[in-house]
Formats: structure tokens, sequence, C-alpha cells
């Protein structure tokens, strides 16, 4: 058996590990193919002319071919190869090519589908059902991982993702700007962080306030982003752990308004990070790090089926960091555990748990120092970077996350799939400082005559629990010429939060040339915690149409958000969104787009008048270009005009009073290049 199972994991690898060429064309090709097995024989022939070769190990057996030789267009060198083997094959796009039996169709071609599906298609031609073994080899071999006909959408090759339109649709297809950043780069680019990985994204700016490692923070094309894991919404970085990118797949973020789908978001658009999955073949990884302010971490990775069958396979991820940071007296400690089983009964059900626990215990993660002591100092009076004023026994910044994460995909047949997905979470944490007095707004912050630097002590205590889920039927229908991939959701989120505060002046000054610590710690009395839970509730539906070249995504969304505060009514927010889009591939590899979408995020709290505020709105227009003209490589080019409104702004005639009168607007262009290079080199260029 274990023999059996190997040789079909090498078939599909062979099978799959010719290259993938969009838009290669119908040009003639000189192949080169000497007499071998068949097998061996088709993978060199889509190594010869750049294409993808699904088929079953089992349908080509041990035949042999004769030679190829000569100047042919790939379909008829292919018609010479399987001459007198008694299979046949089928074109399912213009880069993927299905071999099967001459005496059988295909039940269904899709191209939705991810190349393990093709290759199960393949299998079917032999009348068994297709093997764990062979569908995890084509996983392997595409960038794709699928088991037991199950699809997911884990693309190394990132020119597919799930997040602009919550079905499998390749990035041409996208009537809107998206860039992945895969696991692998996260790793190859040395990034320690969510920020650091979104670095090199086109329109996205990452570490806006500098350094620090309290949260997660980055703005698109102006405005800041909404956080989202697996496709399900983040609570506000400040409450929870910061998200660890070595338990990541990929990262896809999606730029501009995006409400549609995932309902209350800002109008910068979303970052979607999505989470590693248990996987059928055994994997693992363990790696030791050094670094600077003496970074210290383990971690491992380690993956595979738990039975015997492969129904059942585990996961388990985890960091254990002992780190300085940039400032004296500095922290960035963190104890990271998350395992996760994934359950397949059968072809059409695939269900998996994750779970997460994660601490982190960090200090002095920041420290405003005066400008005429840093920038502009007086001769020979600029502070080391590494200055810290705060209190080394006091200042601390710690949090504290669980979590766990229902995943469920059942497919009733080819055309009809429930997608489904919920989370719960609870998060709590502690901030205590002491800081410098820099924003009493006088010129210099120094007493005079002295170098002592007035203090404060300011202490939070939050806490969240968090209850997400998202549910979804996509159907697949045609109606004549047009293919239709049809999705209809709803999706619901509780998010409760908590917070209490201290705040004290007066705390003993500190001469920040010559700092002594120890006396620095004053009472503060923690104010009660105040409670807030907002609860949303969302109901979308959006048709992906695909006719000829062109596609055509339309979709629109009904929400309903209540937030409730201590003290305060109830504050209601309904709001409507749309969204449409239109691509056309003018000739092979070259897709124009165009696109408009809506965006809402309730805005909390009233006036002095007590009237409610509207909630702030964002709308989008964008036009672009994506050309993929191999395998290898992405190029894209868009540009965009984003208004935000119901900004608030100080009321002119009372100071004490906000209104809702402003408009934010960003207008602008992008340009993102990606190109794989042998020996695993990348290149990636972004321009904004």
């Amino acid at each position: 058996t274990s023999t059996r199972a190997l040789t079909k994991l090498i078939g599909g690898l062979l099978a799959l590990a010719a290259p993938l060429a969009v838009g290669a064309g119908t040009a003639v090709v000189h192949f080169d193919i000497q007499e071998q097995a068949l097998s061996s024989a088709l993978s060199e022939f889509a190594r010869q002319c750049d294409r993808q070769i699904f088929f079953a190990t089992e349908l080509v057996g041990d035949k042999r071919i004769a030679p190829v030789k000569g100047e042919f267009e790939p379909t008829r060198a292919l018609t010479m190869l399987l001459q007198g083997t008694g299979l046949t094959f089928k074109v399912i796009s213009n880069d993927m090519i299905l071999v099967r039996s001459a005496n059988s169709e295909p039940t269904t071609t899709t191209r939705n589908y991810t190349p393990a599906n093709y290759l199960q298609l393949a299998q079917a031609q032999t009348g068994d059902a297709p093997t764990q073994a062979s569908a995890s080899a084509a996983a392997s071999g595409s960038g794709a991982e699928a088991h037991s006909g199950i699809e997911e959408e884990v693309v190394v090759e990132a020119f597919r993702a799930r997040t602009a339109t919550k079905t499998d649709v390749l990035l041409t297809e996208t009537p809107q700007a998206i860039s992945i950043v895969t696991a692998e780069e996260i790793s190859s680019r040395g990034a320690i962080g969510l920020q650091e990985a979104l670095r090199y994204t086109a329109g996205v700016r990452t570490e806006i306030n500098g350094s620090d490692l309290r949260f997660d923070y980055f703005s698109s094309r102006g405005f800041s982003a909404t956080d989202y894991l697996d496709g399900m919404v983040q609570p506000d970085s400040y409450n929870t752990a910061r998200t660890d990118v070595y338990t990541l797949e990929r990262v896809e973020v999606l730029r501009g308004p995006s409400s549609v789908l995932y309902g209350q978001g800002t109008a910068g658009g979303i970052v979607n990070s999505m989470t590693k999955r248990p996987r059928s073949q055994f994997g693992a990884e363990f790696g030791i790090e050094y670094g600077s302010n003496e970074r210290k971490q383990a971690q491992f990775d380690i993956t595979g089926a738990l039975t015997e069958s492969g129904t059942v396979s585990g996961r388990l991820v985890s960091v254990l960091r002992d780190s300085d940071n940039q400032f004296d007296f500095g922290r960035d400690d963190r104890t990271l555990v998350a395992p996760s089983l994934r359950f397949q009964p059968s072809d059409q059900t695939d269900i998996t748990l994750l779970g997460m626990y994660q601490q982190d215990k960090a200090a002095s993660v920041f420290a405003y120092l005066p400008l005429q002591a840093t920038l502009e100092p007086i001769a020979g009076g600029r502070l080391p970077d590494d200055r810290f004023i705060g209190e080394p026994a006091h200042n601390r910044y710690d949090r504290k996350q669980s979590s766990g994460t229902l995943l469920l995909t059942h497919r009733f047949s080819d055309s009809l799939v429930f997608d489904g997905g919920m989370r719960y979470s609870r998060s709590s944490g502690f901030d205590g400082g002491i800081y410098g007095e820099i924003w009493n707004g006088v010129e210099n912050p120094f007493e005079e005559g002295t170098t002592l630097l007035p203090r404060y002590r300011y202490d939070s205590k939050v806490r969240s629990q968090v209850l997400n889920t998202d549910n979804r039927l996509q159907w697949q229908v045609h109606t004549g010429s047009v293919e239709h991939n049809l999705l209809g959701g709803i999706d619901y989120s509780r998010i409760k939060y908590g917070s209490a505060n201290a705040y004290e002046g007066g705390a003993p000054a500190i001469d920040v040339y010559a700092p002594v610590y120890g006396n620095g710690v004053i009472d503060a009395e923690m104010s009660p915690m105040a409670e807030q839970i907002a609860k949303q509730i969302g109901f979308y539906v959006q048709d992906h149409m695909r006719f000829g070249d062109a596609t055509f995504v339309a979709g629109v969304r009904r929400d309903r958000v209540t937030t409730s505060l201590d003290g305060s009514p109830d504050q209601v927010d309904n709001a409507t969104t749309f969204r449409v889009g239109l691509t056309y591939e003018i000739f092979d590899g070259v897709t124009p787009y165009v696109s408009y979408a809506e965006s809402f995020i309730p805005t909390i709290g009233l006036d002095v008048h007590g009237n409610q505020f509207k909630p702030q709105e964002g709308t989008q227009y964008e036009v672009g270009v994506k050309w993929q003209p191999d395998r290898h490589t992405l190029l894209t080019l868009s540009g965009f005009d984003l208004t935000g409104s119901n900004r608030q702004q100080t009321d002119p005639e009372d100071g004490n009073n906000t209104i809702q009168t402003g408009e934010v607007s960003s207008r602008g262009f992008e340009f993102e290049a990606i190109r794989r290079l042998p020996d695993n080199y990348s290149v990636s260029l972004s321009y904004t």
C-alpha cells in the first residue's frame, strides 16, 4: 500500500511540476520528447510548452509513447503523444489541459476549480474514486491544497484569492485591486510582524507612528484598513494581542470600500489574514532565531494525518520568544500555541477546528522624547535612541488572548456549496505607564534652566469578548452562454468591550540626560470598567458572471448595527451598500477592469444637542488593467477616486460640539508587479 501511494504521489507531482502559463496562445512550439513512459512524457510535454497537465496515474498506467520531435502547436503535439493509448484530452482553459479516457466525458468543468479538482476529474475517468494520496500530491505540485475532493484556496503562486468575492477567483478576474503576501514571502523578507509583512504592498502604509510593538496599524489609500482573520472581523487591535505572522498561510489586502461582503468597515479596505490549516501530508519545521535587541525565538510547525485513512489530520504551531526592544528596559516576549484539527468524513464535507492561545508581555514599547533633545538638540545634547523616561518597575503592556474557530464546507453537488465559519475569542490586557509630559503645548517641555522632564501616570485595563459567524451558499448555474457564480450569505458579530483607566499628573520629573529610576510611581485610582456592546447582522447577495472573455460582478448588502454603552441609549444604524465591477480580457493575459464600491462604519456618540452621529461612508470609483503574461508574473495598474463622508470636525460656532460635515478625498494610482524567478527567487515592485 505504501509503495502504491508513493507511486501515486510521484506521479501527481510529476504531473503538476510543469509551470502554468496564462495566455500562452496556440503558437508553434519546438518539441523534443524521447521514447519513454507516458507519465513522464506528459510532464515533459507540459514543461516544453509551458502548460499544466492533469491526469490520474491509474489512467496512464505503464503505457509508453513514441518520440515526438519537431515544430507543432501544443494540441497537435499532444494528439500525437496520445495516439494509440486509448486516451484523449480536453482543454480546460488556455493554460490547463485534462487528460481522460477516450470513452468517457468529464462530469463537469468549472474554471473556478483548483488544480487538485481537475486531477480528481481525471481520476474519475478510471471509474474509481480519487484517492487521498493522489489528491494530496496534486495539492503539493500545484500550489493549492485539496483533500478528498474538498477545495482549499492555499495558493503559493498568489494569483488567486477569496477575499475580494468570498469565492475562489483569479486575481485577473477580480475588478478591484488586491494583493497577496504568502507565508514564503513573509519568511524570506524576515518580517517579524504584520506591519513588516505589508511594507512592500502597493497603496498600504505601515508603521504610521513609527516603531510600536503595541498593535498592528496600517492604512490603505489614505484611510485606516479594517483587520480580518479568516474572513471574520477582528476587534480593535488595542484590545487584542498582535497577530503572529508565523501562524499565517498568507495575507490578502483588498484596497478600497468592501462593505458589501464584510459589513461595517473603513473606506480604505480590509487586511484579511489566513491562518495555517491541517494537511494530510506529513510536514514539520523547527526554527531558532536570534536577532537585534537580544531577540531569542523558538518556533515549530508540524502537520499530518492522524488516522490511517487520512480523514482526520492535525497541525500544531507554536512560538516562544524572549526579547528586549529598542529602548532601555524593553521587553517583547510571547508565548503562543495554535492547535488545529481537520475532519473529512467524505468527499463532500470538510470540518476544521482552529484553536489559539497567546500571551504577550511587553515593556517600554514606546517613548515619546522632546524635540529639543532629539531632532533639534543643543550642541552635544542629543539623547541616545534607546533612552527610557518611564519607570522600569511599572511600565508594561501585557495582552492575553484565546480563541476557538469552526470552519465548515459541505458540497451538496458540484454546483452547490455551503461555506461557513464561527469564532469566539476572549482577550484581556493591562497597560501601565509613566510618561513624559510633552503634550502640554509649550514649546519646550523642560523646566526652565534644567533638563528635567515632567511626567504623568496613565494606566488602563481592557477586555473583550467577540463572537463572529459568517455563513454562505455558493451556487454555480448557467443561463445560456452566461456562467453565474451566485453567492448569498448572512453574517453576525457581537463584540463586548470593557475598559477602565487611571490618570494622575504630577509624577516626579526625570533628568533625561542622567535618569534615576525608582521614585516616579505615584498612586492613581482606577475608574470603574465601562462596557460597550456592538452587534451587527448583515445579509448580502452577489452574482459573479462570466461570459466569453468578460466577467461582471454585482452585489448588495443590508446591515443593522446596534451599539450599547453604559449610561447611554442604544444607537442603531442601518445601511445599504452596493458594488459592481467589470473585467474584459482584450487579448491573452491583458485584462482591463472598472468598478464601483461602497463602505460604511458607525460613528459612536451624540453631539451636544443629543443628536446621534451618522455612519461614516465611503465610495470609490476604480479603473485599471491587469497583465499576466505567464504563470510567474502579474502586473497591476490601477487608478482610484475615493471619498469618505460624514467625517467629524469641531463645530466652528461651538468648540464643545462636534459636527459631521467633512469629507476626505483620496485620488491616485498604484502600480504593483510580481515576478517569480527560478531557484526560489522573486521580485516585487510597487509604486503609489
